[in-house]
């Protein structure tokens, strides 16, 4: 098995809302303390596999004898979905990322088994994956599933460059990106709950909000070739969600 290191100067995405919400008192990465929500949401509960659609998406490929393809999935909350895709035999190497505190509500972020799969990162910051001798790692596949709203507009660009470093130039990058407001109180009710307070601290965890596909396509254009989602199943099957499939730019725009 090969070892995996993560390098990253933001272990977690500390300013972000999805962060914050979770967290109930820290003093350093390694000694925090998590508050509970009367409606726990996002990483604290999101959770969500698709057996299927892993096998699908080994399915597209044409392995020969002992190949295997790697696989990343960016914000991958519960981990859920990258654990069992890491049991496929025909899966190498599996990492899910993610920046917030609240995955540790999941049962997966603290089972010892796990910690080779399930790694931290802020996706909006630089980061490489790369090998213990020091070598990038490049994935077959990369997924992310309705994370990419919960940036900035600003912080978009570098994301979509840590997606476009680490994608194989033969691999695929898709998942979907919600198209509707997610605002929480403290006690973690969204926006549309009868016990929704607007008066409290709020915490906006969608920030880029589109009703369409369309800007979403002309901001990652820079990146990647824009296809259709063309697989059989969709993650969740949101009807209020892009489900967006792109492979990188031979030249970047």
């Amino acid at each position: 098995m090969t070892e995996v290191i993560v390098k990253t100067n933001s272990k977690f995405a500390y300013e972000e809302p999805d962060y914050k919400i979770h967290l109930d008192s820290y003093e350093s990465d390694e000694n925090f303390s998590l508050k509970s929500l009367e409606l726990n949401c996002s990483a604290g509960e999101d959770n969500s596999t698709d057996i299927n659609l892993i096998e699908e998406v080994v399915g597209r490929f044409d392995l020969k004898d002992d190949e295997k393809i790697n696989w990343l999935d960016l914000g991958c909350g519960g981990g859920a979905f990258i654990v069992d895709a890491d049991a496929f035999a025909k899966t190498n190497i599996c990492i899910g990322l993610d920046g917030s505190c609240g995955v540790y509500k999941q049962f997966n972020w603290n089972s010892e088994s796990n910690k080779k799969i399930l790694k931290h990162a802020d996706l909006t910051k630089e980061f490489f994956i790369q090998s213990e001798n020091g070598n990038d790692i490049k994935f077959d596949v990369i997924t992310s599933w309705e994370v990419i709203e919960h940036f900035h507009e600003n912080q978009l660009d570098q994301f979509f460059k840590n997606v476009y470093h680490h994608l194989d130039e033969t691999g695929v990058f898709f998942g979907s990106i919600a198209l509707f407001p997610d605002t929480r109180d403290e006690k973690g009710y969204h926006q549309d709950h009868p016990k929704f307070n607007s008066n409290g601290n709020l915490y906006v965890l969608h920030k880029t909000v589109y009703e369409t596909r369309e800007p979403w396509d002309q901001i990652m254009n820079k990146y990647f070739d824009i296809h259709d989602y063309n697989f059989r199943i969709r993650m969740r099957n949101h009807s209020n969600s892009y489900y967006f499939m792109c492979t990188n730019k031979k030249i970047i725009q």
